[in-house]
């Protein structure tokens, strides 16, 4: 199973998930939003991981494509600040944690784009969907407006 972890409205996700889904690809699309605004349920001694009435099988997935992750959520304000400031941190740091604890899960599978390794590159992102099996187009990278010349 493909695992896709992006931010709702993306278009490049949505674009992937059309073409999963013309290829009848097995494939789940998780948000944040997922989490905060969703019936979300993770059971830890199973691994499974319910979203509404979507199951996914943690030990199932043997992909994970991390396109874009948003933590979003609205800013606490109370009229003293200082405990707006503390809440907010705390929020912040208890989302990280659940963010760790999520991606950590499916450890065993391989990874495009790994939140984990702070070097995420396009052209990494080419050479791994081309090593495999992708279609992805020959590409060059220049600096020159003129087409290159085999």
């Amino acid at each position: 199973m493909i695992l896709i972890i992006s931010k709702e409205f993306d278009d490049t996700t949505n674009q992937v998930a059309r073409w999963l889904s013309y290829y009848k690809s097995n494939y789940y699309l998780l948000y944040y939003s997922d989490i905060v605004r969703q019936n979300f349920y993770f059971d830890v001694n199973s691994n499974i991981i319910q979203v509404n009435n979507n199951i996914i099988d943690t030990k199932k997935v043997n992909v994970v494509w991390f396109r874009k992750w948003a933590i979003n959520f609205p800013e606490i304000k109370f009229i003293d600040i200082t405990n707006s400031v503390k809440l907010n941190n705390l929020l912040k740091t208890e989302n990280e944690y659940i963010t760790q604890f999520l991606f950590n899960s499916f450890k065993s599978a391989f990874w495009i784009d790994n939140p984990f390794n702070n070097y995420i590159n396009k052209i990494g992102q080419y050479r791994i969907a081309k090593a495999v099996g992708f279609n992805v187009p020959n590409t060059i990278v220049t600096n020159n407006k003129k087409p290159q010349q085999k």
